[in-house]
């Protein structure tokens, strides 16, 4: 059973779609939020999370792809 990286399926995404990655995670650390910026995500949050917050990160991405 081979895992993907997060690196490579946000890799494989921006190389194929031009789709907003936005990820989910438990960790608040500052070296895994660059991270989640240098794997090419467009957005990320923390877990426990509220849906509103999700719903406002996906309406604004959604609002500036235009």
């Amino acid at each position: 059973d081979r895992r993907l990286s997060c690196e490579h399926v946000a890799e494989v995404i921006k190389e194929k779609y031009q789709t907003p990655i936005i990820i989910m995670s438990d960790s608040k650390t500052l070296r895994n939020t660059k991270e989640f910026i240098d794997f090419g995500s467009n957005d990320y949050f923390t877990k426990p999370f509220s849906p509103l917050m999700l719903k406002e990160i996906i309406y604004n991405m959604m609002k500036n792809s235009k």
